[in-house]
């Protein structure tokens, strides 16, 4: 992942696709959109720059245990502990904004018990799109979400550009996206 970065280089920033946003009538306009470039701190929640198949490496060495293209970059415990409830009886709720110009609030499974394991939120039961139960997955702000299903061999990364979070239209057509993926497993 050597094209991965908190601070986008000059030559990230030239080929980076314009961010959007959806006008009342459902048309994508381009909108202006970037993070500050002197950062106090890099947080692991936000700012990451790459590239989509990136960002799929990252996704498929946890799927293989910790091992990508024979390498081991991660212990098998490291990924087990992942990918295991740190929160107990404690569940996600509902993530309410505070910014509605960058998100919409966020029910991730409606009627799924979520917990949060080491970096991803974890889904407790089977999702009506097909994840397994313990699933792990997370989002980008730019309506970018992947999932690692290690009990099914299955993970994808889907990206946009579009502003705010949780788009309906963008959710429609990733719930879509992974029934399709399950349905022909």
């Amino acid at each position: 992942m050597d094209d991965v970065t908190f601070q986008a280089s000059a030559a990230q920033l030239a080929r980076a696709s314009a961010m959007h946003a959806r006008l009342p009538d459902g048309t994508l306009t381009a909108i202006p959109f970037g993070l500050p470039p002197d950062a106090e701190f890099d947080m692991g929640g936000h700012g990451l720059s790459g590239q989509v198949p990136q960002y799929l490496r990252f996704c498929r060495a946890i799927l293989n245990g910790g091992v990508l293209d024979g390498n081991r970059i991660l212990s098998p415990t490291t990924v087990e502990l992942m990918g295991m409830n740190h929160i107990g009886e404690l569940s996600v709720p509902v993530l309410r904004t505070a910014m509605p110009t960058l998100s919409n609030d966020c029910d991730l499974h409606p009627g799924i018990d979520l917990k949060w394991g080491l970096s991803f939120i974890l889904n407790m039961q089977a999702t009506p799109e097909g994840r397994a139960p313990g699933t792990m997955a997370w989002a980008g702000l730019p309506n970018v979400y992947y999932w690692i299903d290690r009990k099914t061999g299955i993970t994808a990364v889907i990206a946009t550009q579009i502003m705010p979070f949780w788009d309906a239209k963008v959710r429609a057509m990733c719930g879509e996206f992974e029934r399709q993926i399950y349905h022909r497993v």
